[in-house]
């Protein structure tokens, strides 16, 4: 039997630790725990963690885990972007979310993902014009839907009218620009002169800067060079259309990447910079310099970067992917044919059901909004069969036995600890204060350094220490996903 604590680099790397004794090794956990409960720091008291699994068990682990690191929980790649970048916002960090792409499948990951939820055609590898998923600005550049107060700006694109469209904001959101009120600075234009620009070709390799240059030829794609040249063109355009339409000279061009995106077609806004309101800075965490994904790209074209190869181990992967779209295609196809809906509504772009749920409903803390997410759940998303799908696809449950999956990608805290792969020292004395239920359940605690902040004032601790002077966790050590959630 192993005994085994890794620790990141060991996870990622696979280094070999020292053996302690014959069979056996040991690494400190400490850091991993403190990635997945958000902190980071040194000298904090040692929570070392003890995994004891039999080398076939250890073999079938490695089997069954994903490329999910699976970021508070993440159930998506647009998740696990988000969580992993939680600032994107310049070249360096586009750099990075475009290698965690490759790493977690490539853009062909990314198609599955838009094509679970609804937003891209399996068949023609298009955005889809449904009404669910709503994708706003595919169906303007399709012209099915129409915003008669924006005809007459197209042709400040010139000749690029063909090629691209400009998009308005929503009447009320252009009228409050300026409005402080955080009601409207959310959804408010970000300028007093705020456009959006987007392209009429609709194939998915459009759809996100997280994928220009990256979607195979196989599938259609544009090397980073004729990317290069198409961002190129966008930037022409936005600016013609801005000196056309008599906007000052200081004009900012972004973009959202997948991840911070709230809608799932490409959209350039184009902002005249000499009156911005409070809406631009409270979005600058996710404001994209055009001009950064233009220097990127040039940096993949000079190097020949290439998009991800589908590796042999992915490929049982991708094949239950698309073997479940294929079933979920056979029962609801005919419905959305019909009625031109999806089972997603697309709440903020979601792609996910847990999006999905967090979208539409911000606050779950009573018995009224607990019903409407199970209402939702069963009545509008799918039901269980949908939740179990999204499950095994970000590789949470194991498809064979639908237990919660134990390995480190994605790393489940509390499925560790229940299922006895993860224990935590100390916490033997208090496992008994469960008595009769101690067979049954597991009290669990949190990191040291998060108890010893319950009463900070400090925004580093609050949301990440523990709630109250004395807290403690409940999980069940039945494994079966019947019981992740309530």
């Amino acid at each position: 039997r192993i005994v085994v604590m890794p620790t990141p680099a060991s996870v990622a790397e696979g280094s070999t630790a020292q053996p302690q004794s014959p069979g056996r090794f040991i690494v400190s956990m400490n850091p991993i725990l403190q990635a997945v409960f958000g902190v980071a720091t040194t000298g904090s008291p040692d929570w070392t963690t003890t995994c004891t699994v039999t080398e076939a068990d250890a073999t079938m682990l490695k089997m069954q885990e994903s490329s999910f690191l699976g970021v508070e929980g993440a159930t998506s790649l647009k998740a696990e972007i988000t969580g992993k970048i939680p600032e994107l916002n310049s070249a360096a960090h586009y750099r990075s979310a475009r290698n965690l792409m490759q790493d977690l499948g490539g853009a062909l990951a990314v198609k599955e993902e838009l094509i679970y939820s609804g937003y891209v055609s399996g068949e023609t590898s298009k955005l889809t014009l449904l009404d669910r998923p709503m994708n706003i600005f595919a169906l303007l550049s399709s012209g099915k839907l129409k915003q008669p107060e924006s005809e007459s700006e197209q042709d400040f694109l010139g000749t690029f009218k063909t090629k691209f469209k400009i998009c308005r904001n929503k009447l009320e959101n252009d009228i409050n620009w300026d409005n402080p009120d955080m009601k409207w600075v959310k959804t408010a234009s970000m300028a007093r002169a705020h456009r959006f620009l987007t392209t009429r070709d609709l194939h998915y390799q459009w759809f996100n800067p997280l994928v220009f240059g990256l979607v195979p030829a196989e599938d259609d794609g544009v090397n980073a060079r004729a990317a290069l040249a198409e961002v190129e063109q966008m930037k022409s355009a936005a600016l013609l259309f801005a000196k056309n339409a008599g906007w000052s000279e200081k004009i900012g061009l972004f973009v959202n990447v997948f991840g911070h995106n709230n809608v799932n077609s490409l959209f350039i806004h184009v902002l005249d910079m000499a009156e911005l309101g409070p809406a631009f800075s409270y979005h600058s965490f996710k404001n994209l310099p055009l001009d950064d994904v233009i220097k990127v790209l040039r940096e993949e074209a000079a190097s020949n970067f290439l998009p991800a190869p589908v590796k042999t181990t992915d490929l049982p992967g991708l094949l239950e992917k698309a073997g479940a779209r294929r079933r979920r295609d056979s029962t609801i196809g005919d419905n959305a044919k019909t009625l031109g809906n999806f089972f997603f509504a697309g709440t903020d772009g979601a792609t996910s059901v847990k999006a999905e749920i967090v979208g539409r409903l911000p606050i779950i803390k009573d018995a009224a909004s607990f019903r409407a997410a199970r209402r939702m759940l069963t009545e509008e998303l799918g039901g269980m069969a949908t939740l179990k799908e999204e499950l095994n696809r970000s590789g949470f449950i194991d498809p064979v036995t639908g237990n919660l999956t134990t390995g480190t990608r994605p790393f489940n805290v509390f499925a560790r600890i229940g299922g006895g792969v993860m224990a935590q020292p100390g916490m033997d004395k208090e496992q008994e204060y469960l008595q009769e239920f101690k067979d049954h359940f597991i009290i669990c605690s949190n990191l040291p350094a998060n108890d010893e902040h319950w009463d900070s004032d400090d925004k580093e601790w609050v949301g990440k220490a523990s709630m109250s002077k004395r807290h403690r966790f409940l999980t069940i050590k039945d494994l079966h996903w019947q019981w992740f959630n309530v």
